[in-house]
Parts: C-alpha cells; structure tokens; sequence
C-alpha cells in the first residue's frame, strides 16, 4: 500500500464517502447487482446495522482522512447456526484501484476475523476481486452462471470460502 494511505476502522462520519465509492458501483460496475443508489439515510442505516464490535469495518483514508476504500466483516446469515461465518464486502473508489488497497484492507479485515474466533469467511466474488482473495488461500465454492443480470447481460456469481480453523 502507498504510504499516502493509511488503515482504521471506520465510523459513521465515513459514510458519505462510502456511498460515494458504491455509488460508481452502482452506476458502472457490476461489483453490486444493485440498480439504484441508496439514500444517504438508507446508507447511514446500513452502516449502524450490519457494522459493530464482532462486524467491523476497516477504511483506508487518503492524506485529508476521507474514505477510498473499505473492507467489512458483514453478517453471512441471521439464523444462529451462521454465527461462526461472516461474509466479507470490499469497494475500492475507482481513482485509487491497483495501490495495494484492496490487498492491504483484506489483510486487515481477516485478522480481525481470525481474532474474532471466525471459521469461515465467505465472498460473493466478481471477476476484479477472485484474484486478490485467492491470494488469501479462498477457494472457489460456489459457481452460478448467469445468475445475475445487468447491463443488459446475464452475470456469473462465484462464491468463495476461507477456512480461518
């Protein structure tokens, strides 16, 4: 990662930033199947309810401290028997991709897993972010073809799993 980046968790003031970087997703990306922004309400929701002390998230911050990335530890499924599992989600603003971000949030985020007592993390993953994960030891477990659909294509679903026990 450049050293005009630097790691720490992330706090609701981020937010906005963070709307931001998914918003580009939203509009030019299939890194989300979503087709409509959310409000800055319906994202300060999603923050105070998917983020905590056994979910955190982790943003890098550019010299001004303003968000340009995130990794998160999200809740994989509500029912109990889930609990040992968490999914992670990562976004990187596309005007700081291939600095050693993405690599540098994951590493951050799975040690918090492993400190949490995680044993598995999942990641619905798309073509950008298969590469990086397999570099953390996440294996290929799931495959969907054409599951999704945006741009006026049908879209692959891969699921990843690393086994952290």
């Amino acid at each position: 990662m450049s050293p005009e980046y630097k790691l720490r968790p992330g706090k609701e003031s981020d937010v906005p930033a963070l709307l931001e970087i998914y918003d580009y997703e939203v509009k030019n990306g299939v890194a989300t199947f979503d087709y409509d922004t959310p409000s800055l309400e319906q994202r300060v929701q999603w923050f105070r309810t998917t983020f905590d002390a056994t979910h955190p998230i982790t943003v890098a911050v550019d010299k001004d401290d303003k968000a340009v990335g995130y990794c998160g530890l999200c809740r994989y499924n509500a029912k109990r028997g889930y609990d040992r599992t968490v999914e992670i989600t990562l976004y990187i603003h596309r005007e700081h991709q291939r600095k050693g971000l993405g690599y540098a949030l994951t590493d951050d985020i799975l040690k918090q897993a492993r400190s949490l007592g995680y044993k598995d993390v999942i990641a619905g993953d798309n073509k950008g972010s298969v590469t990086l994960f397999e570099r953390f030891g996440f294996k290929t477990s799931g495959f969907f073809p054409g599951i999704g659909y945006k741009f006026g294509r049908e879209l692959d679903v891969v699921y990843s799993q690393l086994k952290l026990v």
